[in-house]
């Protein structure tokens, strides 16, 4: 009896030691491809996964938005799919990360996943906005325009094989200066939509572009305007520079425009076994011929059209400080300790300009400067109104910005006899001392104002010559010498927008409404500290944009 019972024991042992090593052997084959499903299928998190699935290709590209005015309005995040298996469901969820005292912070989730076509192949997405109004509930504006943003998307999906809710994410980080500026309006119309493969210069790129577009993209470019088009960024080189929050297309013209694609920026594509670079996303949409300094001679089209191809795609690093400037208010003999500049903006487009645009009123010191940046760009034009302390008119300037930044002197007579004129000096600063470079070409000009006991009857005049100008009053140490001929760009001395010879209205009700008061009685006067004192245009354009003077007496 004990015989059977150690023989039955022993046959039972065997018998279960065969079966465990069968499961083991089954658990140790599964194991990789566990690890991979438990991988896929894991919670998103806001960083890339190490391995996308294979049949999928993607990007995402993070974008600044300009509405029609050309105001930055919303962050967009494109989620480009090259290529995707076919699904029998699939879904996105986009979620955007501000960098703030060295840690990502969340700052938009979209609620509701967003569908993806169940088709294989190449596939259009819309892009996800998300507006700056939403975005300033969950942190500051200034934390957003001087950090570094992370896009991360997050696809779900499941495949006709029945493998359910698989999973991935990839993202985008880059510093806000550099991420690509494109028109609202052309993403609602949907024409961030295709890409390319980059194989040769930016020229031919351009018109390769052109025609891989035309199919998707032809309907829509011609029903957009011209006005929407060229509230594009051209001149965002990877910096913030100018336009920028952009606001409008550097390459723009007084006459031409036909149709182009360009290339804004690059991406890459995640995919299954490797991060390759992607084909660069383009938008499709006008072309506009380059218009900065005095470039507004008689250059033919074709011109024009080979210096843009020479100079590549719009989004180069070149001149990041293009239309950025530095103004002072100068005396030679002080007679005033200090004066307001109410400065705005006129932002440039290929039909003619934005309407004007508030910057803020600014208390200088005399012989004092300070720099202004960001939402600018060559041909836009500064407007400067000149009051002393108790709001009485000093002068009037215009001023186009440069194909670089640029140093503007408004310089006033030390005679208080000849207030109302004032001489306005502008030049490239390249190194951004307060200084005009040497060997480039200056602009300089006076503008006089005629006044009345009405203030809204002021006009002002840009003058040919300084002839019956005291010269001497407005020479100061570190510009030329003041002489009787006026030097101005040619937009200035020439076309539909011309200054001189013309009598121009100081105030008028097309003026923002913040304008439509004297300088503090609806905005406060910002001081200007030293001379290191720097605004963001764009910064200062949406703080003022929606005051309106209720209960406060207008000018009109």
């Amino acid at each position: 009896m004990n015989i059977v019972s150690k023989n039955f024991r022993s046959q039972i042992g065997k018998r279960f030691q065969k079966t465990s090593l069968c499961l083991l052997a089954a658990t140790l084959t599964t194991a990789s491809f566990l690890n991979t499903i438990e991988a896929i299928a894991a919670p998103s998190v806001p960083q890339i996964v190490a391995q996308v699935p294979q049949d999928w290709q993607t990007g995402v590209q993070l974008l600044r938005l300009l509405d029609n005015s050309g105001n930055l309005s919303s962050i967009g995040i494109l989620l480009d799919i090259a290529n995707k298996p076919s699904t029998t469901y699939a879904n996105a969820v986009y979620q955007l990360y501000v960098k703030r005292a060295g840690e990502w912070r969340e700052v938009y989730t979209n609620s509701g996943a967003r569908l993806l076509s169940k088709n294989a192949g190449r596939q259009f997405t819309a892009v996800e906005v998300i507006s700056l109004s939403s975005l300033s509930e969950k942190i500051s504006l200034d934390d957003i325009y001087n950090g570094d943003l992370k896009a991360v998307t997050s696809v779900r999906y499941d495949l006709p094989n029945g493998v359910k809710d698989s999973r991935f994410e990839i993202e985008e980080v880059k510093s806000f200066t550099s991420i690509a500026t494109a028109s609202a309006s052309e993403v609602k119309a949907g024409r961030i939509s295709s890409v390319y493969t980059n194989t040769s210069n930016s020229s031919n790129n351009s018109s390769n572009n052109s025609s891989n577009n035309s199919s998707n993209n032809s309907s829509n470019n011609s029903s957009n305007n011209s006005s929407n088009n060229s509230s594009n960024n051209s001149s965002n080189n990877s910096g913030l520079s100018d336009r920028d929050l952009g606001i409008t297309n550097g390459s723009q013209s007084t006459t031409t425009q036909s149709s182009q694609t360009v290339v804004i920026q690059n991406t890459n594509v995640q995919t299954g076994s490797s991060v390759k670079p992607m084909k660069p996303i383009v938008v499709s949409k006008k072309y506009e011929d380059d218009d900065e300094d005095d470039d507004y001679d008689d250059r033919s089209r074709t011109d024009r059209k080979e210096r843009k191809e020479r100079d590549g795609v719009e989004l180069s690093k070149k001149n990041p400080h293009r239309g950025h400037f530095s103004l002072a208010i100068l005396q030679n003999q002080p007679r005033l300790s200090q004066v307001i500049a109410r400065i705005s903006i006129k932002s440039k487009r290929s039909n003619g300009f934005l309407v004007e645009r508030f910057v803020g009123d600014y208390r200088f010191n005399i012989n004092q400067r300070a720099t202004f940046i960001r939402g600018l760009n060559p041909g836009d034009r500064l407007i400067v109104r000149l009051f002393d302390l108790n709001n009485r008119p000093l002068g009037y300037s215009e001023v186009q910005l440069l194909k670089n930044f640029s140093t503007i002197s408004l310089i006033l007579p030390s005679d208080p006899q000849a207030y109302g004129t004032i001489r306005t000096v502008c030049g490239i600063d390249s190194q951004r001392v307060g200084k005009i470079d040497r060997n480039v070409k200056v602009y300089d000009y006076f503008t006089q104002i005629q006044t009345t006991t009405t203030l809204t009857q002021t006009v002002a005049r840009f003058l040919t010559t300084s002839q019956g100008i005291p010269l001497g009053l407005f020479n100061v140490a570190g510009l030329p010498q003041a002489t009787n001929q006026s030097t101005y760009t040619n937009a200035f001395a020439k076309g539909d927008y011309s200054l001189i010879n013309r009598t121009i209205e100081v105030f008028t009700k097309d003026m923002p409404p913040v304008m439509q008061v004297l300088p503090g009685q609806l905005a406060s006067v910002i001081p200007i500290t030293d001379s290191q004192s720097t605004f963001d245009v764009v910064r200062k354009i949406l703080d003022f944009k929606d005051l309106r003077p209720n209960g406060i007496s207008t000018l009109f």
